[in-house]
């Protein structure tokens, strides 16, 4: 999944009520380096979406939120319980 490039405008830190850096977590989750987007403050996002609302490239930044979230996630527990018994 790869969309538009940043522009490197800073809106999305700017308007960001967690003052984490989305554009970062963004372009690292994009390209599957879902670790490095816990230094730019994955853990304290809110996904209230700001970031991709005042995106000037109106790069989809809240889906790479949650992927990135999705991904830690699955990696952290690679044998989810799904209900079935063995």
């Amino acid at each position: 999944m790869v969309g538009d490039p940043c522009i490197n405008c800073s809106e999305c830190v700017l308007h960001c009520p967690a003052r984490i850096r989305p554009d970062m977590i963004g372009r690292y989750a994009e390209y599957g380096q879902f670790e490095k987007t816990l230094a730019y403050g994955l853990a304290s996002c809110m996904e209230c979406g700001q970031c991709s609302y005042w995106c000037t490239a109106r790069r989809p930044l809240l889906h790479y939120i949650r992927f990135a979230r999705k991904e830690l996630a699955d990696a952290a527990n690679p044998w989810p319980m799904d209900g079935v018994v063995h």
